[in-house]
């Protein structure tokens, strides 16, 4: 948070670093961490079938986010393209934000 890099909280000038640092030192200090070796309590073997359904999970999961990222692009060039943004705007209608929230991307 406090070190030199580009893109540290100190370099892009965040506010309440200082606290922030106290809030984190404060925590580290709570409490000793404990190590717990799930897969001796719960046996090798299937924490190894929980970590492969995690692993597919996970990269189910990225699969739809890139599907996502291709469906926002397609649904906001048709409502860029049906004018119903502007016209409802017009009308005084309201819609939601486009897909991503981020409007005119």
């Amino acid at each position: 948070m406090l070190s030199a890099a580009a893109r540290s909280p100190k370099q892009r000038g965040i506010s309440g670093l200082d606290e922030r640092v106290a809030r984190l030192e404060a925590y580290e200090r709570w409490r000793q961490p404990v190590c717990i070796d799930y897969a001796a309590i719960v046996g090798p073997e299937r924490w190894s079938q929980y970590r492969a359904l995690l692993d597919t999970a996970v990269a189910h999961l990225s699969e739809a986010q890139k599907v996502a990222l291709e469906l926002q692009t397609i649904i906001n060039a048709g409502l860029v393209k049906q004018d119903i943004r502007s016209s409802a705007s017009k009308s005084g209608a309201e819609l939601p934000p486009i897909i991503g929230g981020i409007e005119g991307k």
